[in-house]
Order: C-alpha cells, then structure tokens, then sequence
C-alpha cells in the first residue's frame, strides 16, 4: 500500500467518526421515551377509561379528559381511600356551572409511571355525570406530556415530550399533522371545517358526543328547534352532573386534521352557565374562549391521535393505519 492510499484511508476513518458521532446523539435525542402505556377502552356511553393504582393498591378506572381544566376524583372514592379533603380557598366550575370546592392529594400509579402528592378535586357522587369511574384524568395531568391515543390498538401511551419536533410518528409512514393552539387550561383547540364552513374546535376525549350550543348553531348555520331534520334526543350530561337539554342534527361533513367524516351527527345544547373569572376568587375553570365547536369521542375514536403538547401539535391517521 502506498503512503498515500494510507494517509487517505487514515483520514477517512478520522472524518466518518466525527460524522458517527453527531448522529448517533441526534437519533438518541429524537428518540420518543415512553412514560406509560396502558389499555383503554370505551364503554357503551362513549367514555374512554384506563386502569390506575391509587394510594399503592386501589385498584380504579380514570376517564381520560382533555377537556377538563382539572383531574377529579369521586367523594366516594376519597372516602374509600380514607382521605381527607381540604378546602382550595376558592371556587371550581365544571361545564354545567357546578362549584367544587375541596380537593385530596393522592399518589398514583399508571403503568410503571407513579407519581406522587398529585392534587385531585374533589367531586361530590351527586354531581359527577360519569358512572362506573372513579374521576377523571384532566389536562393539568395530561398536558406534562404528549398524549397518544391508539383507538386501534386500544392502547394510551403516555410519551416524554423530551424528543425532536416532528419525530413522533412511530405507527405509520403517511399521517397529517395540524398546529394547535393550547390555552391557558391546556384545552386542544384547533381549525376544522363542518359543513364546508371553517370553525374553531375543542378537542374533548371527555365529551362522548360532538357538541355545539344553540347560540352558536343560531349564528353559524341558521338552525333553530324547527329546521328540518332536527331531532330531540334528551339530556346531556357534563360531567359536573348538569343535566341540558338537547337535539342532534346531521350534517354533511366534518374534516378534522385532513381527515373527512360524512353524514356526522352533531349534538346540540343549551347554552351552559358562565361566570365571570375576575369576581372575587372564584376560578373560572371552564369558560375560556368558548369554541364553535366540542369534537367528542364519537368521532375521535376513529381515529389514531398523537397530542404534542409542547410542539403545540396534532398529528393523526385513521384508527388502525399501519397496523
């Protein structure tokens, strides 16, 4: 071998391990770490649930909410843990303009995940509109983390949000993502199109049904109690236990991240109490800037969705894809 071929050879080893090494470190650092992983499943009301240890061996079922501001826990599930409740020095309303008042720290356990001294409020058994469930996981919990929901697989995992923007997709090739606004209650808003018309969306795995008031149903499409194909279907249940009347109505489309639902049946209800966030130190947990719309789990479940919560992003495919 000549002394030129050697000193080339030299060099090229010296150059591919300064290349090596960068990339190794960016792969490690792009890497999801997964935090949790448990199965989810929805029950005959569209309620989406997962297995959790309370207290080191209770074992319960959580609904997955991102739509509430806050996790919650049953009074009767305090009570069966022993806990004591304790006043927050001010005042919580739930979506049918319900106050909570208390709250219980506990230690739990999801999958490997434990976690401990989280703060739950407390709900009153009377008032909780979810039967067969202990609380609720809200977005205070949530949103320290990116949120995978597998409707597919029947799985939610829970990923670090220590990773590469755009990395996350670890199911399938082809998916689509959608920026998403993420406000000061952690709820996923984001655009989506009913009807051809462009709207602004909560994302709500707490809500078994896509919903829109009557004002905004008034405003937006012109629809009142008498317009055609208007169908009274009872009451609906928040999950602070207000009971509002309502209707459904069929639409003829609905494309939410890039993907079109045909012929969706949007509930409709009656405009829920307000109250004002700045009277005294009542905490307006619930009313932030109101959506068009509140897409529930019916159409949801569909789907395959990935919550970036710190990328500010939605990615999705249709339940099932790559599988």
């Amino acid at each position: 071998m000549h002394l030129a071929d050697r000193h080339i050879r030299a060099l090229a080893l010296v150059l591919s391990s300064l290349f090596l090494q960068p990339c190794a470190a960016f792969a490690e650092s792009c890497q999801l770490k997964r935090a949790a992983s448990v199965p989810m499943r929805l029950d005959a009301g569209y309620q989406l649930l997962v297995p959790v240890k309370l207290n080191g061996d209770s074992d319960a079922e959580l609904l997955v909410d991102t739509g509430a501001y806050a996790s919650t826990l049953t009074s009767s599930e305090s009570d069966k843990l022993g806990l004591s409740p304790e006043s927050i020095g001010s005042y919580v309303y739930g979506a049918g303009g319900r106050a909570i008042n208390q709250r219980v720290t506990i230690k739990m356990q999801l999958d490997h995940l434990v976690s401990g001294a989280e703060a739950f409020l407390v709900m009153p058994d009377a008032l909780y509109g979810h039967s067969g469930s202990a609380g609720l996981f809200g977005a205070d919990f949530l949103a320290n983390y990116d949120l995978d929901l597998d409707f597919g697989g029947k799985k939610m995992n829970l990923f670090s949000q220590d990773h590469c923007e755009g990395h996350v997709v670890y199911w399938t090739q082809e998916f689509i993502q959608t920026p998403v606004e993420i406000d000061d209650g952690h709820h996923v808003l984001l655009p989506v199109t009913l009807n051809g018309r462009k709207l602004r969306a909560m994302l709500d795995t707490g809500a078994g049904v896509s919903l829109m008031t009557w004002a905004n149903a008034s405003r937006l499409f012109d629809l009142d109690k008498d317009s055609s194909d208007m169908v009274e279907s009872g009451k609906v249940v928040t999950a602070d236990g207000k009971q509002l009347s309502s209707y459904r109505h069929h639409f003829q489309t609905l494309e939410v991240a890039g993907i079109t639902f045909h012929d969706p049946t949007i509930v409709i209800i009656e405009n829920g109490e307000r109250r004002d966030a700045s009277v005294g130190s009542h905490i307006n947990a619930s009313q932030t800037d109101m959506p068009d719309i509140i897409l529930g789990i019916r159409e949801l479940s569909k789907l395959h969705l990935y919550i970036a919560y710190g990328e500010h992003m939605l990615y999705a495919t249709p339940a099932g894809a790559g599988q």
